[in-house]
């Protein structure tokens, strides 16, 4: 089992004031901090990552089927006067 340390990265907050007659930027503060990400796994020469001793692999997901279609036709109805609903199951 390896245990990866956590890796840090260097965050910048720039603000910026605008002159209004030149409309120049000037640097008004800059702000840095250290921010921990967390625990990234690494990934394997097989483009696999071993998570918890399993080997484990991402599968990007291209398209999404929307699931149900749910649908009332307003010039449909039944004799009582109340509109007819479908579904569509894709």
């Amino acid at each position: 089992f390896i245990v990866w340390k956590v890796q840090e990265v260097s965050f910048k907050e720039v603000k910026y004031v605008v002159d209004e007659e030149t409309s120049e930027k000037s640097i008004k503060y800059v702000k840095e901090q250290e921010v921990s990400i967390g625990e990234l796994p690494t990934m394997t020469s097989h483009g696999t990552f071993i998570i918890n001793g399993i080997e484990r692999v991402i599968v990007s997901q291209m398209h999404r089927s929307p699931g149900v279609f749910f649908d009332s036709d307003k010039g449909k109805t039944y004799s009582s006067g109340k509109l007819i609903y479908s579904a569509r199951i894709i």
